[in-house]
């Protein structure tokens, strides 16, 4: 998870220029003329799109194209689901504050509960200190969450963690996608113009009928 210190109010200078919402356009597979009313972007444009981008950096800063190996977590990142992992924090917390109670209830046994009472008595020692530690990580995740989204310029209450991590995750699958398409375009056009070069060069080599019918061993003349 991000620190949560790293996006307090007086580190906003180290958040982005625009919302990631913005980053991933609505798009359609419907015809372009059929979404010029609804404002959104066709899939085949928002991957040329991509490609257009990927160009631009490979050609700017090449350096940034392996940019997504320093988000090795993000495809783990997606899959969490912070209102689950708040109900079981809850869940626990019940669960000791349960057991309390029975320990609690049962100091009016006697000495026939003396062994069950010093047992209950160890395990809510020991679990009582791991739930508070649990308790606190989980307040740190939230935070640490919420300013994800403050981050990319979004409020966490309509754009939460989840829903960044999963824009994120397929802006890099889109990007990865573009960049493989660009090396392949230009593998193709290299091997394009190696099968040209070599099509001429052999045009040159081909022996000229001379006037009078026979093969003309003199090279072609370039000027010709």
């Amino acid at each position: 998870m991000v620190d949560s210190s790293v996006w307090s109010t007086s580190n906003r200078e180290y958040s982005v220029e625009y919302p990631i919402s913005l980053l991933l356009p609505p798009v359609s597979h419907l015809p372009a003329h059929e979404d010029r009313q609804r404002l959104v972007l066709p899939a085949h444009h928002l991957m040329t799109c991509m490609q257009r981008g990927n160009n631009s950096l490979a050609g700017k800063s090449p350096e940034l194209l392996d940019f997504h190996e320093d988000l090795g977590s993000l495809e783990a990142a997606s899959k969490l689901q912070l209102k689950a992992l708040a109900e079981e924090q809850q869940a626990v917390v019940k669960g000791l504050e349960k057991v309390e109670q029975e320990l609690t209830a049962s100091e009016s046994d006697g000495p026939v509960s003396e062994v069950f009472r010093k047992t209950l008595k160890e395990f809510l020692d020991a679990s009582g200190a791991d739930v508070r530690s649990l308790s606190a990580l989980y307040v740190e995740v939230g935070r640490s969450a919420d300013a994800l989204s403050l981050y990319f310029g979004e409020d966490p209450a309509k754009y939460p963690f989840e829903q960044v991590a999963s824009t994120l995750l397929t802006f890099v699958g889109l990007f990865r996608k573009a960049h493989e398409e660009n090396l392949k375009q230009i593998e193709a056009e290299r091997k394009k113009a190696l099968k040209e070069a070599e099509k001429e060069a052999s045009q040159d080599r081909t022996p000229v009928k001379s006037k009078d019918g026979g093969a003309d061993r003199s090279p072609r003349s370039p000027f010709k």
